[in-house]
C-alpha cells in the first residue's frame, strides 16, 4: 500500500486555505504540481525539495512515495498558516522523518495577520489600517525574512500560490532568499497573477476561471467588491486593500526583473490561470566568469 493511500485527507478548512475543499480537488492539484516538477524541474528519489507555503501537505503528500530516504532524498516545506504546519507535523512528518513541516512566523494580512487576530473568516470583515502603514510596516517586517536553511542547501524550489498572496516587500525577500539556499544549478517553479497591462485585464482573466472552492476568491466575492481595480503600488494590484495579501496583481516585467537581479535565469514561462515560471539558478561565480 502507498503512503499517499494511507494518509488522511486534511480538514476542510486546512484544504480551503491552499484551494479546493474536495477529496478530487485537493489530491488532483498536488498531482498536477508533481508532475510538473518531475517533467520541468527534473526531481529525483535522492533530491532535496523545498516546498515553500506549503499549507497542510498538498503537494507532500505526492512525494511521499517518489523521494528515498536511503538515497538522500529530503522534503522540507514552511507556511506562515500554524494550524497547517501543525497538521502536516502530525500526520505527515511523524511518520516519516525525511519530511520537515517549519512555521514562519511571518506576518500576512490574509495567512497570518497577527498574534491577536483570528486566523478564519471573520479576517475579511475586519477594519485594516490604511494602505500606505501596511506598506510600510511590510517594508520593515520583510527586510527580516530568512529562510529556516543554509546556503545552497536544495536541488529543487517550488512555489505555487504563495506570490499571488505576497505584497512587492515579501516578494522580493522569498525571490532573494529563494536563490540564496538553491544549489548552482537548482530548479524552481514559482506561479504569478500577472498583467502585461492592467489590474482589469488581469482580474478579468482570473475571474473568468472557475475557482470558486478557493478560499481567497471565494472570500473575496462574498464581500461583493464589484470592482476591484486598486492600485497597491507601482508595480501591483490587490482586489480588497483592507487585506491586501487575498488577491495580488503583478506587472509581468516587474516579475521578470526581480527574478534576473536574483540571479535566476528563466528557462519558460506559461501564462494561464496563473503563470508558471520555470527558473534555474545560475553559477555563483557567473559575474567573475564574465
Amino acid at each position: 500500500m502507498s503512503k499517499l493511500s494511507e494518509l488522511p485527507l486534511p480538514p476542510e478548512e486546512l484544504q480551503l486555505w491552499v484551494g479546493g475543499a474536495t477529496k478530487n480537488k485537493f489530491w488532483g492539484v498536488g498531482e498536477g504540481i508533481f508532475q510538473i516538477l518531475k517533467s520541468k524541474c527534473h526531481i529525483l528519489p535522492n533530491s532535496t525539495i523545498l516546498d515553500i507555503g506549503c499549507g497542510c501537505g498538498r503537494i507532500a503528500s505526492h512525494l511521499l512515495d517518489f523521494l528515498d530516504e536511503e538515497q538522500g532524498g529530503q522534503y522540507y516545506g514552511f507556511d506562515v498558516h500554524k494550524p497547517s504546519i501543525s497538521w502536516a507535523q502530525e500526520n505527515i512528518s511523524s511518520k516519516n522523518t525525511n519530511f520537515q513541516f517549519d512555521l514562519l512566523d511571518v506576518f500576512n494580512s490574509m495567512y497570518n495577520p497577527g498574534k491577536d487576530e483570528k486566523r478564519d473568516y471573520a479576517i475579511w470583515r475586519r477594519a485594516q489600517d490604511t494602505i500606505d502603514s501596511q506598506k510600510a510596516q511590510d517594508k520593515i517586517n520583510s527586510e527580516n525574512v530568512r529562510f529556516p536553511h543554509p546556503d545552497q542547501r536544495f536541488d529543487c524550489i517550488f512555489a505555487t500560490s504563495v506570490y499571488t498572496h505576497l505584497t512587492k516587500n515579501y516578494l522580493e525577500a522569498y525571490i532573494k532568499e529563494s536563490a540564496r539556499v538553491a544549489k548552482d544549478g537548482a530548479y524552481i517553479f514559482f506561479t504569478f497573477f500577472t498583467t502585461k497591462t492592467n489590474m482589469n485585464e488581469g482580474w478579468t482573466d482570473i475571474r473568468s476561471r472557475d475557482q470558486k472552492d478557493h478560499a481567497a476568491i471565494d472570500r473575496y466575492s462574498q464581500m461583493e467588491f464589484a470592482n476591484p481595480k486598486h492600485v497597491y503600488d507601482d508595480v501591483s494590484w490587490v482586489a480588497n486593500p483592507s487585506i491586501p495579501c487575498a488577491v495580488i496583481i503583478f506587472k509581468e516585467d516587474y516579475i521578470t526583473e526581480v527574478i534576473e537581479q536574483a540571479g535566476l535565469e528563466i528557462l519558460s514561462f506559461q501564462s494561464g490561470w496563473q503563470a508558471h515560471w520555470i527558473l534555474k539558478k545560475k553559477p555563483s561565480n557567473t559575474d567573475e566568469q564574465e
